[in-house]
């Protein structure tokens, strides 16, 4: 997220000002749908992925007259960006005042449910680590099967909040930026949550397809030796996992979300608790049906690796 001083905020906020008194006493007929101020946005039609992908022009779902609308001061967006280097399938919009919009399209539903997951336990983490408590609150969004409002993880400040709806394989990630802090958090939150069901209503086939299901990722361990030790990473908790006293073979299998051109890496540890000259383990990771990795037999055997989403059009 973009950081701003005091006297870049204290510029934007005048800027807001200004844009308003300009909308007001300038409303002539010939203004590009969807940018006039008051009311509903008066567009005849709402852009859609062109080809199962989500495009820059889904910036346009959610536009200034539509946080106007529900009491939130927002700019137009100055920043938009569907680079499958940042996701499976997403589109990220910015604007000035720490406003951001995404969108995320996976291939089913279950994808997206893990998706979610795992942004929720990662805002958990940052919060922890930042020694922020927060107040997390769960289902606001009607039209959503799940979401979770909170203070921001990335705001020092906390003067932006953040929430995160799901609703069949789209995730929705909208950030209201520091523009509104002087605003009550549970006004901030209700409106949030109007925008939400605002634009799932602008996109209402979008993620009702299943074109995909998520990956699989399966750990193996075997050999002679008597109970060990298997320490895993999980893509979805994003962290390392141990689990003790094992008796060989093992198997454990994890699905995760597709994630895009970002790294995921892949680990397995396999250790003897009381290993031997003898003892004689081995390990596999495979991700749908594909090895990645193996090693052993050895006394002890640990596998690694990365795995990448493969390109989709």
């Amino acid at each position: 997220m973009y950081r701003y001083d005091g006297v870049t905020r204290w510029a934007a906020a005048c800027l807001v000002l200004v844009m308003g008194v300009l909308a007001a006493g300038c409303g002539s007929g010939d203004e590009p749908e969807g940018n006039r101020q008051g009311g509903a946005p008066e567009r005849t039609a709402w852009p859609q992925p062109q080809g199962g992908r989500l495009t820059e022009q889904m910036c346009d779902l959610l536009g200034p007259d539509d946080f106007a609308a529900v009491g939130l001061g927002a700019l137009a967006w100055s920043n938009r960006s569907a680079d499958p280097k940042q996701g499976h399938n997403t589109v990220t919009c910015h604007s000035i005042g720490d406003t951001w919009l995404r969108l995320d399209l996976q291939p089913d539903a279950a994808s997206a449910a893990l998706l979610y997951k795992t942004q929720l336990i990662a805002h958990k983490r940052r919060m922890a680590e930042s020694n922020r408590k927060g107040d997390l609150q769960l289902n606001g969004v009607r039209t959503a099967q799940e979401s979770w409002f909170d203070a921001s993880d990335l705001d020092a400040a906390h003067e932006a909040q953040v929430l995160t709806a799901r609703r069949g394989a789209v995730v929705l990630h909208l950030q209201i930026g520091f523009l509104n802090s002087g605003k009550a958090s549970a006004d901030v939150r209700k409106a949030g949550g109007v925008l939400a069901e605002t634009l799932f209503g602008r996109i209402p086939e979008v993620g009702t397809a299943s074109t995909g299901k998520p990956h699989r990722l399966t750990l193996t361990g075997r050999g002679t030796s008597g109970p060990v030790d298997i320490t895993y990473y999980d893509p979805v908790l994003g962290e390392q996992v141990k689990v003790g006293n094992v008796t060989l073979p093992y198997t454990k299998s994890l699905d995760f979300p597709w994630f895009g051109r970002v790294v995921t890496p892949v680990q397995l540890m396999v250790t003897p608790r009381q290993p031997t000259l003898t003892s004689r383990v081995s390990c596999e990771i495979q991700v749908d049906g594909v090895s990645l990795a193996r090693r052993g037999p050895e006394v002890f055997a640990g596998c690694s690796g990365s795995f990448l989403d493969p390109r989709t059009p």
